[in-house]
C-alpha cells in the first residue's frame, strides 16, 4: 500500500520493532528495580513470613514439641467471668478453642510431645503452684505442688521438669502419673531451664553458670562467660533453650548478645538487633529469636537472617514447632511464622 509515495509496511514493522524492544527493556528495568528492592530489604524467607493477629480481649501462652505440635492457651474475658480455653496444632491446622477445667490461672506451659503437655497455674485450694497435664485427649489435674515454680520443661512423651529459683526442682513422668523432688546443689538465682531429653536438661543462673542434669544428678557445664558477675552491672543471663545437648541459645547479659552452647563450651556472639527477650530453637541449630525490632531474626547456623512479613513485638515468649511454624503469643496479640497463611489457634 503506498500513502504519500512512502510504503507503510516497512514503517510499520519498524514501529512495532521498536516498540516492542522499548517494552521489553522497560519490563527488565522494572524486574532489576524490584529485584534490587528485595534484596536491599530483605528478600522473602524460603521458610515460611510471619502473619500478624490482634488478640483483643484474649491473652496467651503457646509451647510446641519437635514432634510438630502446638499447644495454646488463653485467657477470654466475658461478661461475667474469665474463661480460659485452649487449642492444639497438627496436621497443619487449629483445633476449635475449648474450655479448659476451672483449675486455676495458667501461668506456664510446656510441651514435650502431641502426648505430653504441662501446665504450671495457681492453686485455687492452696493458692500456691499445682499442675495440669495434657495426655494428647483432655488436661487432668496432677497435685498441688511443694515448690514454687519459676521454670518447666517437657521432653518427649514421659518427661518434664519444673524449677524454682533456688534449685528445688519435680520431675513429671505422665506414663505414671508420678511427680518425684529433689534438690540441685549450690544452685542460687536460676534464671533458665531448658530439657532435651529425661537425660539432659540444661540450667542456667543469671551470673552465667549452667548445670546439666544427667538422668539421676547434675554436674557442672561451665560458664557463659569466664569470671562474669552480675554486680550492679548488666542484667544477667536468661531465656535458655536447647534443641540437643551439643546446641543451646541463652540470652547474655546484655540486650545485644547471646551465649551459644556446641556441647563442650560456651562462646558470647552479638545479635544484629536490640532488645532481644525470647529465644526458641528446633532442628539442630535453627533458632528465633525476638526482641524490640519490628522484624524477628533466625539463626541458621552461621549467621542472623531477618525474616519477612507482618510483625509485632508481642512481649511473650516464641516457641518452635519446626524451622517452618513458631508462635509468639502475648498481651499485644499473635504472631505467627509460616509458609502459608495460617488459621490463628481461636
Amino acid at each position: 500500500m503506498q500513502k504519500g509515495g512512502r510504503s507503510v509496511r516497512p514503517v510499520t514493522r519498524r514501529f512495532v520493532r521498536h516498540l516492542t524492544q522499548r517494552v521489553f527493556i522497560g519490563l527488565l528495568t522494572v524486574v532489576s528495580l524490584a529485584t534490587m528492592a528485595a534484596c536491599s530489604s530483605g528478600s522473602r524467607d524460603p521458610l515460611g513470613q510471619w502473619y500478624q493477629h490482634e488478640l483483643g480481649l484474649i491473652q496467651g501462652i503457646a509451647s510446641c514439641s519437635p514432634d510438630n505440635y502446638c499447644m495454646f492457651v488463653g485467657q477470654r474475658t466475658g461478661h461475667i467471668a474469665l474463661t480460659q480455653v485452649y487449642s492444639f496444632w497438627e496436621r497443619g491446622a487449629w483445633s476449635e478453642s475449648r474450655p479448659m477445667p476451672s483449675v486455676g490461672e495458667v501461668l506456664q506451659l510446656s510441651c514435650g510431645s502431641r502426648e505430653s503437655c504441662l501446665a504450671i497455674r495457681v492453686d485455687d485450694a492452696t493458692y500456691g503452684f499445682g499442675a495440669s497435664a495434657w495426655n494428647g485427649y483432655a488436661w487432668t489435674k496432677t497435685a498441688s505442688l511443694p515448690i514454687g515454680v519459676a521454670y518447666s520443661s517437657c521432653a518427649g512423651s514421659n518427661f518434664c521438669m519444673v524449677l524454682d529459683t533456688d534449685g528445688r526442682y519435680g520431675i513429671w513422668k505422665p506414663k505414671s502419673s508420678s511427680w518425684s523432688f529433689g534438690t540441685m546443689p549450690g544452685a542460687n538465682d536460676l534464671s533458665g531451664l531448658s530439657c532435651v531429653s529425661a537425660t539432659f536438661c540444661m540450667a542456667i543462673d543469671l551470673s552465667g553458670k549452667t548445670t546439666v542434669w544427667t538422668g539421676d544428678k547434675w554436674q557442672s557445664a561451665g560458664n557463659a562467660i569466664a569470671g562474669f558477675s552480675i554486680g550492679t552491672g548488666p542484667k544477667g543471663f536468661s531465656e535458655l533453650h536447647c534443641s540437643s545437648n551439643t546446641w543451646c541459645l541463652t540470652l547474655g547479659p546484655s540486650d545485644s548478645q547471646v551465649g551459644m552452647w556446641d556441647g563442650k563450651r560456651w562462646k558470647l556472639a552479638s545479635v544484629p538487633f536490640p532488645g532481644v527477650y525470647s529465644v526458641s530453637c528446633i532442628s539442630g541449630p535453627f533458632c528465633m529469636a525476638i526482641g524490640d525490632s519490628d522484624k524477628p531474626y533466625r539463626w541458621d547456623g552461621n549467621k542472623w537472617i531477618v525474616t519477612s512479613g507482618s510483625y509485632l513485638p508481642q512481649g511473650g515468649q516464641i516457641s518452635c514447632a519446626s524451622s517452618s511454624y513458631c508462635i509468639e503469643a502475648g498481651w499485644q496479640g499473635t504472631a505467627i511464622f509460616a509458609i502459608e497463611t495460617p488459621r490463628f489457634p481461636y
